[in-house]
């Protein structure tokens, strides 16, 4: 028992081993599934965020053209102008 098995016991048989690796295996591949899966729901609530920032931006501007629009028509602007 020497090289990169020597931190297996020396008395595991081949099945054994085959066994632990896959174990090893499975649990890596559920991990990285598990990083994959983090880093997609991190990238929709970035894009949830980017998407409802401008919304807000676009329904501020226009309720100010809406109020802009309404001063002019009620003739409110030429009046505070003079």
């Amino acid at each position: 028992c020497s090289g990169r098995n020597a931190t297996i016991n020396c008395n595991q048989t081949e099945e054994e081993r085959a066994s632990t690796n896959e174990r090893t295996r499975q649990r890596m591949a559920q991990m990285q599934a598990k990083r994959c899966a983090i880093t997609l729901e991190d990238a929709r609530l970035r894009a949830h965020r980017s998407y409802s920032a401008a919304s807000n931006l676009l329904h501020s501007q226009q309720n100010q053209r809406r109020r802009l629009n309404s001063i002019v028509e009620h003739g409110l602007f030429n009046r505070n102008l003079q």
